[in-house]
């Protein structure tokens, strides 16, 4: 116990010297004047493609609940860009309660269907990355042993949803707590309906975050191709699973750094595409979100967030 007592402080001061040091050498100049004379146009763009994006997002919650419940596409919507502006600046899964209880308030939807909805649609949009991943290796000029790789996991996957799509769901329950199995049994049968068109809106999800992500780091002036952006959301995303930070501010950047590195691009040009990417996924999310729900809903984050499980 001691040791692990001693762990902690040892490794933040560690992690602090760290930081300190790189910040004392890392390029900040040259990240601040490609932020300064970004290109605007592009920038718009990637954040017209990334609002898209969240949208098709909302489209994944909607098909796999909409013959189970009443939740309309609208709400689906609202919900999804309040969760996220909820997400981007916090470090739990508060939007993702939030979604289900605007679900919930609004459409009667039972907030136990609306959260195993969000369950399985996380799910299914991990499945449609490392499709869309997998395609893109085949489709892009990397190596016959990248595309060769890429087309088998192409044939995995789609082997996988076919076996999903047929194993019986009592399966499935018999794994979950009994409170939740009389909500999961009810809404299989029709999920399993909708995972089709869920899976293809998951994947024009990921096809317009690859879009965001290239064409913000474009904006700065960075030369970078498809795949550095793919390398980049992949990093991206792998390193925002434990949410570390408000809104994963810091890491996303760091990934970003480790993963365009790979493709030479300078530390300082990587940042300047970061901050430009976090900006665009963030600000205008946040408006719109105020926009659409007010004050009412943020009020409420901290309020009956876990009292319906």
């Amino acid at each position: 116990m001691r040791r692990r007592r001693w762990a902690a402080p040892v490794l933040a001061v560690v992690g602090v010297g760290c930081a300190l040091r790189f910040g004392r050498s890392f390029p900040w100049s040259r990240a601040l004047d490609l932020l300064v004379h970004c290109n605007w146009s592009l920038l718009s763009a990637a954040g017209l493609i990334n609002l898209a994006s969240l949208a098709a997002k909302a489209g994944v919650w909607y098909v796999l609940l909409r013959r189970a419940t009443r939740l309309r596409l609208s709400t689906a919507e609202v919900a999804t860009f309040v969760g996220a502006a909820v997400t981007s600046v916090s470090v739990s899964i508060g939007g993702d309660v939030l979604r289900a209880q605007l679900a919930a308030e609004h459409d009667g939807v039972p907030f136990r269907s609306a959260a195993a909805g969000l369950m399985l649609s996380r799910g299914i949009e991990a499945v449609a990355l490392i499709g869309v991943a997998a395609l893109a290796s085949v489709v892009l000029p990397f190596s016959p042993c990248v595309r060769g790789a890429g087309g088998v996991l192409l044939v995995v996957l789609c082997g996988f949803i076919m076996w999903w799509s047929r194993v019986p769901d009592h399966r499935f329950e018999a794994a979950l707590e009994p409170g939740w199995r009389a909500e999961v049994s009810g809404l299989a049968a029709h999920t399993r309906a909708g995972l089709v068109p869920a899976l293809g809106f998951a994947m024009l999800s990921w096809v317009g975050q690859w879009l965001t992500y290239y064409w913000s780091i474009r904006a700065t002036h960075v030369s970078i191709s498809p795949a550095a952006a793919l390398a980049a959301l992949l990093s991206a995303n792998l390193a925002g699973i434990f949410r570390l930070t408000p809104g994963n501010i810091g890491v996303i950047q760091g990934s970003i750094l480790v993963a365009l590195g790979a493709f030479g691009v300078r530390p300082g040009e990587a940042l300047a595409g970061g901050l430009a990417l976090q900006g665009i996924q963030v600000l205008p999310v946040l408006a719109i979100a105020t926009a659409l729900a007010g004050g009412h809903w943020f009020r409420r984050i901290g309020q009956r967030r876990w009292e319906t499980l």
